[in-house]
């Protein structure tokens, strides 16, 4: 079975989606499964050097081609090949404010690929809600996993907090910013950069914080998610993100706002206020421990082999199609 996944984001300079496809793919390595993957590298132009490499690639036919992140299903007109999405979040319309302009301009196109996939999964019920919302089209629940890390977490004296992710307005982080003030003792470790660094920035000079603070831009988040012991977030979430479940293979508890999509996660839910955010560093210090586990999560080999039983199921229904057309 020849697949091929498609993605417009890659290690090392990307959010959740490059990390996750990375722990996917490597999932699917060691079952012996070996896709190709095309992906991108946040470059302006990495969808015309994809399209060229997609029209370079001989014309090769795979019997399936997974999209994971929406948005490279407008690369798909170029080759009639079955295809299927994973949506992710800020690739579904309505989701992120941000690209609204954007799905205004390919709205014909963007519909049409998504009509046209032989199946849709999405990684949280909001998202599901959202799809079926936007384009009438039932979706199946996949969500991310975890490889959890061999990492002994001590019950830690103060909190030495992290953060990740692009700094948009939907990550709101500037209610962590102000967070800080009410933990003196804490420190808190910020792995992304985004439109909003300038003015958090800025913020954390106001505030007082600025000592307590620490910028990092884009960077690889995994030795600063080793260092921490507390994951913090107040993302304005249709469920887990990605980056949620990066913390959890390193065991780091988690205080975080609440979401529709926490129902079966380990963590300390927050109502999205700096006042309520600081309670929830002070209980998760209390709980430490009963924190760290996460007994009902799945791990990427569980999601790798649910992957390849659809792809199996998909494959084999359309050649039982043709046969039967035959």
């Amino acid at each position: 079975m020849q697949v091929l996944i498609v993605s417009y984001e890659s290690p090392p300079n990307c959010a959740g989606i490059g990390y996750a496809l990375q722990r996917l793919v490597d999932a699917f390595h060691r079952q012996g499964f070996e896709p190709d993957v095309l992906a991108g590298n946040h470059s302006k132009y990495w969808l015309l050097r994809a399209v060229a490499k997609y029209w370079m690639s001989g014309y090769k036919s795979y019997d399936l081609i997974h999209i994971w992140g929406a948005l490279p299903t407008v690369l798909l007109p170029i080759k009639n090949q079955p295809f299927i999405i994973t949506a992710h979040g800020s690739d579904v319309p309505g989701r992120n404010p941000k690209y609204d302009a954007f799905f205004r301009r390919i709205k014909t196109l963007y519909a049409m690929t998504w009509y046209r996939a032989k199946a849709i999964y999405c990684v949280t019920k909001g998202l599901q809600d959202l799809i079926d919302f936007k384009f009438d089209l039932p979706s199946k629940i996949i969500p991310n996993g975890v490889t959890f890390k061999d990492v002994n977490r001590p019950t830690p004296q103060y909190p030495m907090m992290v953060t990740t992710g692009r700094l948009i307005t939907l990550k709101r982080t500037e209610i962590l910013i102000d967070m800080m003030q009410s933990i003196p003792n804490g420190h808190l470790t910020i792995v992304g950069d985004g439109p909003e660094m300038q003015a958090l920035h800025g913020m954390s000079i106001v505030n007082g914080v600025k000592s307590q603070v620490q910028f990092l831009g884009w960077t690889d988040p995994r030795p600063h998610l080793e260092a921490a012991n507390i994951y913090v977030s107040a993302a304005d979430a249709t469920g887990v993100p990605l980056a949620m479940y990066e913390a959890m293979e390193y065991r780091l508890p988690l205080v975080v706002a609440k979401t529709p999509g926490l129902k079966n996660i380990n963590c300390v839910p927050c109502e999205a206020s700096p006042e309520h955010m600081a309670g929830g560093i002070v209980e998760c210090l209390d709980q430490y421990q009963n924190l760290i586990e996460q007994p009902y999560v799945k791990t990427w080999d569980d999601i790798a082999r649910e992957y390849i039983c659809e792809y199996v199921r998909i494959t084999n229904d359309r050649q039982t199609n043709k046969t039967n057309k035959a």
